[in-house]
């Protein structure tokens, strides 16, 4: 999986915008909420390639596969929706390094809404158990993006 670019985190963590929180067990761990919410919004917004979505959702799916976790693990994945599409992290970053000025980055300018699911997974308590997961989903499109020296660059995780 790839690394989270810090922005995206950043951006996330300061976000008080939560839609829907999701959290059980990696074996156990029912997204209904999050992914009702998720298919609402690129329908209301997204007039054609909707199904942009499905990569998004199936990294998703492929972070919260039942697994060994030693460490805990967090990760941020957007659903940045256009009207004519849904892009990921690295298409979300791409348009943050070729329309952002002075700094700053207005989503309204390009997306009509920017969702952010934040992923985190906690090792077992106990050997014979399954990971814990959270999973919360955000709404970012309000969002001031402030890009600070570094973010863009393409090593920047």
């Amino acid at each position: 999986m790839q690394p989270v670019p810090q922005i995206l985190v950043r951006h996330f963590e300061r976000c008080s915008c939560v839609l829907c929180t999701e959290s059980g067990t990696l074996d156990n761990l029912n997204m209904s909420s999050i992914s009702t919410r998720l298919i609402q919004d690129v329908g209301r917004f997204c007039e054609r390639y909707a199904s942009d979505f499905i990569v998004s959702w199936d990294a998703v799916r492929k972070q919260l596969e039942p697994r060994h976790i030693a460490e805990p693990y967090h990760a941020v994945e957007l659903f940045a929706i256009r009207r004519s599409g849904v892009d990921h992290n690295s298409f979300f970053m791409s348009r943050l390094r070729n329309d952002s000025r002075s700094s700053y980055f207005c989503c309204e300018h390009v997306y009509r809404k920017v969702l952010a699911l934040g992923i985190e997974l906690l090792p077992a308590e106990y050997p014979d158990r399954f990971p814990r997961a959270a999973c919360i989903l955000k709404d970012l499109t309000d969002e001031s993006w402030h890009i600070e020296a570094g973010d863009l660059e393409e090593t920047a995780a």
